[in-house]
């Protein structure tokens, strides 16, 4: 992948220097001249930026229309810039695209750093509004967690899926070393840890592991004497619990994002998503025993589904779902989650996770689930 996205940044070079000069421009030489470092660490952050505010082509490379961004871009060079992380990412994956677009040939120099001199350059990249570290109560917990653990917890406040499990690491006691994680300046340790570069992950006595049911899992087998225990104790019960922890994954969760992220001057679509929300979470309160999925004991199949509860105020004030429209048990359902220690101790103040939510309802999200809903596929 990485010489195919190698190839169309030696095209598009041609076609912009051929259409910025006159003169005729020898191709450059099939050997990549790397840049020196500070140029391709500025380069690589702002390259997606470049696309996305200053190149009106980018929408056409994202469909693969590559003629229309080849065409679009040859009158810019930041334009060329754009969309060749755009085709990059959309034919490998963006860290191949951001290596290459960074390390392109020794002609391209010139242009790169035009593109640290455009306006373009200065302003923030997608999302970097996100406040950098947890606040409120869970600013609290993060620090109560800084000292040494076998357990490291990489953490994303923001993200709900790394919060179900500092929901399972809060409510039963477990040790751990806490490590705010930026999405958008990652360590090289922590992409070594988890090579996709999301949370959560963690590093247990020197070993990583990571995505949130995997590591819920574990938790449970690695540290079997901190009580209470999420899943029971019966092998038919534990069964029972996957069973509906994968609905709240396969089906209300992509429902709920869908939701999220229907704009909102299609009323019918939000109607007919927020109705297939409803029934996706029907289904699963007709299993609810009270107050919370097994009756008295908080368990596995709460925390998986608990972050979004918490976040569906969102939905609530964007997108017309309202928590009586399931009845009274929903409601209560979602209070006890609501109001649970461990779900309040790692929950961030509401308006910083607006400034998130915001990019969803508008359409400009950049995560891998808003890619995954906007391209039809299952959610990462």
């Amino acid at each position: 992948s990485r010489t195919l996205v190698s190839l169309w940044v030696t095209l598009l070079a041609l076609v912009t220097l051929a259409a910025s000069s006159p003169a005729p421009v020898a191709a450059p030489e099939p050997v990549p001249e790397p840049i020196d470092s500070s140029l391709a660490s500025v380069v690589a952050s702002n390259l997606n930026l470049a696309c996305i505010n200053g190149c009106e082509a980018a929408s056409s490379a994202q469909q693969l229309d590559t003629n229309a961004a080849i065409t679009a871009s040859a009158a810019s060079p930041i334009h060329l810039l754009g969309v060749t992380a755009i085709v990059g990412s959309a034919l490998a994956d963006q860290e191949d695209a951001i290596y290459y677009s960074a390390h392109m040939h020794g002609s391209m120099i010139p242009v790169l750093r035009t593109l640290l001199k455009h306006p373009l350059a200065i302003m923030a990249p997608p999302d970097a509004s996100i406040h950098p570290a947890a606040t409120g109560k869970a600013a609290e917990t993060v620090a109560q967690h800084q000292n040494s653990q076998e357990l490291v917890f990489y953490s994303g406040w923001f993200c709900p899926y790394n919060q179900r499990v500092w929901i399972a690491l809060e409510e039963r006691g477990i040790p751990y070393q806490y490590k705010e994680v930026n999405p958008y300046q990652k360590e090289e340790h922590f992409l070594e840890i988890n090579p996709k570069g999301l949370v959560p992950a963690i590093e247990y006595k020197g070993r990583a592991l990571y995505e949130s049911l995997i590591l819920l899992e574990f938790l449970e087998d690695a540290y079997p004497s901190h009580k209470p225990s999420l899943l029971p104790s019966d092998p038919y019960e534990r069964g029972y619990q996957r069973i509906w922890i994968d609905h709240i994954s396969k089906v209300i969760l992509p429902a709920w994002m869908r939701l999220l992220m229907t704009r909102s001057d299609e009323p019918e679509k939000r109607d007919a998503t927020r109705k297939e929300l409803y029934d996706a979470q029907r289904k699963l309160l007709s299993e609810v025993k009270g107050p919370y999925f097994s009756g008295d004991q908080f368990t596995l199949v709460d925390v998986v589904i608990a972050p979004w509860v918490l976040r569906d105020y969102i939905l609530a004030e964007h997108r017309g779902y309202k928590r009586q429209d399931l009845g009274d048990r929903w409601v209560k359902y979602a209070k006890a989650l609501s109001s649970r220690e461990c779900v309040l101790k790692t929950n961030s103040e509401a308006d910083k996770l607006q400034v998130i939510y915001d990019r969803y309802l508008h359409g400009e999200a950049q995560s891998e689930a808003a890619k995954a809903i906007k391209a039809g596929r299952p959610l990462p």
